[in-house]
């Protein structure tokens, strides 16, 4: 039953966010407002961090995270 999930997941283009597998569920809301992989946002993030910086990446991911939060209400 794992594989079969970790399969779906991987070649879903768009996932509903799933509370289980995220910190705050910023990249897999992106991935599904955009329809796209939320795998796709996690590399865009890792790469942020390598070329721009760790802090900067950070403070664009809580932004996004409460931006989510107050739109959900």
């Amino acid at each position: 039953m794992m594989e079969e999930r970790t399969m779906d997941r991987m070649t879903s283009t768009a996932q509903a966010p799933d509370s289980r597998d995220n910190l705050f569920g910023v990249c897999a809301e992106i991935g599904a407002t955009i329809g796209i992989n939320p795998l796709w946002i996690r590399i865009g993030f890792l790469l942020a961090v390598l070329a721009l910086s760790f802090k900067l990446t950070i403070v664009a991911y809580c932004v996004a995270a409460i931006a989510f939060k107050l739109a959900k209400r």
